[in-house]
């Protein structure tokens, strides 16, 4: 071991960056600097190197959020897993299903009924949410690709960014319950992510909101809304 590390009592070093599993390929210089000092004693090189590691509620949320991310499997009691097994739609593939269609009803986009799966990027192999269009609504390519392209190129920390939209065709049972070629929308994926149905209507529909809790979600709702007014754009739904 390095002799400017002797104050620090065996392995405290180690145990103090180990414990929260710090996501740094390396300690900033100034932090690396503090920890070499000899004078430094074990209780301070953990408090320091606990700064800059992640806390235990954060590293769960996203160890939990990588974990939805790699998962290419859905609900074994889903009977539209069975159906989406070996599916490719647009190039994306392993298709599992995201809405929660145990509430009794679809979701909607504009108030037309849409089915919503996660999918794997043909490009990148990042997973990704695709949104079908599924009602009685007929447009063309070059409709699609109008309506994306504003989408497309804007980007905001507190909207889901638009990757790509396209139209494909039916699968077989689609095709032979009459259903016609339809639009596509594909945004990021956010593993766990909630509605805001699911978050505070549901789960918490026996107990009563804090305060403390809707204040986040109005300040970064305001943001998005400002800066798509902004963009010269209109947001017709949220999530």
């Amino acid at each position: 071991a390095s002799p400017g590390l002797a104050g620090l009592g065996p392995g405290a070093l180690e145990e103090a960056l180990d414990e929260a599993s710090a996501p740094y390929a390396e300690v900033p210089p100034s932090v690396a600097r503090a920890l070499r000092e000899p004078r430094l004693s074990g209780d301070e090189a953990q408090s320091l190197a606990r700064a800059y590691v992640l806390g235990g509620r954060l590293r769960q949320e996203l160890e939990a959020q990588v974990l939805e991310e790699l998962r290419t499997e859905g609900a074994p009691d889903d009977p539209r897993a069975a159906e989406l097994d070996g599916a490719v739609v647009g190039g994306y593939h392993s298709l599992v299903p995201l809405d929660d269609r145990s509430r009794g009803h679809s979701p909607k986009c504009y108030g037309v009924p849409t089915t919503l799966y996660k999918g794997t990027s043909p490009r990148d192999g990042q997973p990704c949410t695709l949104r079908r269009i599924d009602g009685s609504v007929a447009v063309s390519a070059e409709e699609v690709e109008r309506v994306a392209a504003p989408w497309r190129a804007f980007s905001h920390p507190h909207v889901v960014q638009l990757r790509d939209a396209f139209i494909a065709a039916p699968s077989a049972g689609q095709a032979a319950a009459g259903a016609g070629p339809r639009p596509y929308f594909v945004h990021e994926f956010f593993g766990g992510a909630q509605t805001v149905e699911t978050a505070f209507f549901v789960r918490m529909a026996s107990a009563q909101v804090a305060e403390g809790d809707l204040w986040p979600l109005v300040v970064q709702l305001v943001s998005a809304l400002a800066a798509i007014h902004a963009a010269g754009m209109s947001c017709r739904g949220l999530d």
